[in-house]
């Protein structure tokens, strides 16, 4: 305020770009920004808001559930660690804020296909106690439940296997998807 003499707000990019797009006082506008960032504005009254900084659950906000690189590193590393063991791992991606896997159940010494109760409790469980002691916090990193799918045909393998290889590139996170680190296939 002091330098430029007069009331001076801050304000995130996409109130910029929303305020650039209003015409009138009766317009009810949400402009998405480079991030998570977004703006409202209504009757002519601007609010800028983050997305991220909602509230998700427990006091804590969406960004606080966004992996970073480090994070990512260590989830790929937990996702291969039981490929040829319990799994045969034909494809995951590891998002900033999920993951896709995508591989078929090994069999045990008897014979039977070992269960996914007991395959991603180890991938969840090994990679969040190393995520959260690399993050320093504690608590619940992956949702409970995952949502499984049993795989009936070859199409529709391929149909997965190609969700997953084009997923980073749809979030805009790579042109390709050999681009994307945190991506890997048989």
């Amino acid at each position: 305020r002091k330098a430029l003499g007069r009331p001076v707000k801050l304000v995130n990019d996409a109130a910029m770009q929303a305020l650039g797009c209003y015409e009138g006082r009766r317009m009810l506008f949400l402009g998405l920004g480079t991030g998570l960032g977004s703006a409202l504005i209504a009757d002519g009254v601007l609010e800028p808001m983050e997305l991220a900084h909602l509230p998700y659950k427990k006091g804590r906000t969406y960004e606080d559930f966004v992996l970073p690189p480090e994070a990512r590193d260590l989830a790929y590393q937990h996702c291969l660690h039981d490929h040829m063991v319990l799994v045969h791992m034909h494809s995951f991606v590891i998002m900033p804020m999920h993951v896709h896997l995508l591989f078929t159940p090994l069999q045990d010494k008897d014979g039977q296909s070992f269960r996914l109760a007991k395959i991603m409790n180890g991938i969840k469980g090994a990679s969040a106690h190393s995520i959260n002691k690399l993050l320093a916090r504690s608590g619940h990193l992956w949702q409970d439940e995952s949502f499984d799918h049993v795989i009936e045909s070859d199409e529709e393998m391929n149909n997965r296997l190609f969700y997953i290889l084009t997923n980073p590139i749809d979030a805009g996170l790579c042109k390709y998807p050999e681009d994307y680190r945190w991506l890997w296939r048989e």
